[in-house]
């Protein structure tokens, strides 16, 4: 929740790139890369990972990991080991930003998204390339990953990645779920996104059935805006645009039925869901 100074920001260190002796700043969205960004407290991420978790056991999922600030440290997120990759579907909340200078990594030249991971009162940024998501056979592990995080999935810089055969998933990751452009953080969206894969047999008038976690995903941001403005909330990003990346003949998974990822380059696919 990045509130280990209480109501002022956690700093995050500038980073070199990875070109060596170059000796250059990554810029991280326009600024000049060698001042640390400050990155202010978290409201409601408790909640939203709270929400989706009771949401998701409702229709009989277990939890297979859960932790909070220092709990996530860079090495649970860097290569194949992270714990993410033990589960079927994760989801992680937190900051994050895009690069708008190269950053080699190494020996391939590219701009890509940066996660500040909060450690006390300062922050390291993770590199988007520098994680490996995806379980260890197509049907064991990790198939969806969601991040819930400032422009995660930032258009320009995931082709930058792509073009470069720069990726953060082995060859068994199915789909990456995030947003092009910041985000507010509302306490409803990780129980709207599970309730809409989940669906409802019981559902009034008639049974609603489970949606394409992509579906899922677009939906819970627009329902859980538009209880937000309803319940007078403030703040939110115009326009928020989601995103969602996937290997190509796995676009149209769902929970129930899902499809053995082909390789290739990945599907991008953009909506806006405020206002």
């Amino acid at each position: 929740m990045y509130n280990a100074n209480g109501t002022n920001p956690v700093f995050a260190a500038v980073i070199l790139d990875n070109n060596v002796g170059l000796r250059s700043f990554v810029q991280m969205e326009n600024q000049s890369g060698t001042t640390a960004q400050p990155f202010a407290p978290f409201k409601n991420v408790d909640s939203v990972a709270i929400n989706f978790v009771s949401e998701m056991q409702k229709g009989c999922w277990d939890m297979g990991y859960f932790a909070h600030d220092d709990e996530l440290s860079l090495s649970n997120l860097r290569g194949s080991g992270n714990p993410f990759n033990n589960v079927d579907i994760g989801l992680l909340i937190l900051h994050g930003v895009y690069g708008t200078s190269m950053d080699s990594t190494p020996g391939h030249p590219v701009k890509q998204m940066y996660f500040p991971i909060a450690s006390g009162g300062s922050a390291q940024y993770l590199r988007m390339s520098e994680m490996t998501l995806g379980g260890s056979s197509p049907t064991n592990g990790l198939k969806w990953m969601a991040l819930l995080a400032c422009t995660s999935l930032f258009q320009q810089n995931w082709s930058s990645m792509q073009s470069q055969n720069v990726n953060p998933y082995n060859s068994n990751l199915h789909m990456i779920l995030g947003t092009a452009t910041d985000n507010a953080v509302d306490p409803l969206i990780g129980q709207f996104w599970a309730d809409f894969m989940l669906g409802d047999p019981n559902a009034k008038p008639s049974a609603r059935p489970p949606m394409k976690i992509r579906d899922a995903w677009y939906a819970a941001g627009r329902a859980a805006y538009q209880v937000g403005i309803a319940n007078g909330a403030v703040g939110y990003i115009n326009p928020t645009k989601f995103a969602v990346v996937a290997d190509p003949n796995c676009t149209e998974d769902s929970l129930q039925t899902n499809s053995v990822p082909m390789g290739g380059m990945w599907h991008y696919d953009i909506n806006q869901v405020f206002p």
